[in-house]
């Protein structure tokens, strides 16, 4: 079994709607979150976390729901090593992110 984080960061307003999907549909098993927290310069922060089989990680995305972003985002597993053996990083849906909800960085990691 593996854990993946899910970390929204510097988004405002307040309001997201954040949740892990399996094959499409809403999974709420394994699953972990914390409350919206704000960050120092006004814009906020949110986590949550999944627990899965590695052999099942392409069947699992991250959907993100905010009103500063022109469509829902739905993040996958798969990605680059992070630098320094972090996690697995989201770097396509990072960059997308940044475009459309600047300065928000999403990224997803593997622990």
């Amino acid at each position: 079994m593996e854990t993946h984080i899910c970390r929204l960061d510097g988004f405002y307003p307040r309001e997201i709607d954040a949740f892990w999907t399996r094959d499409g549909e809403v999974w709420q098993k394994k699953t972990l979150h914390a409350p919206v927290a704000p960050n120092a310069d006004g814009t906020y922060h949110y986590w949550l976390s999944i627990r899965i089989d590695p052999k099942e990680r392409s069947r699992y995305r991250c959907h993100v729901e905010h009103n500063g972003l022109q469509e829902p985002l739905d993040l996958d597993l798969e990605g680059e090593r992070l630098q320094g053996g972090e996690g697995w990083a989201l770097w396509q849906a990072g960059r997308w992110w940044e475009r459309n909800l600047a300065p928000g960085v999403s990224r997803c990691e593997h622990t």
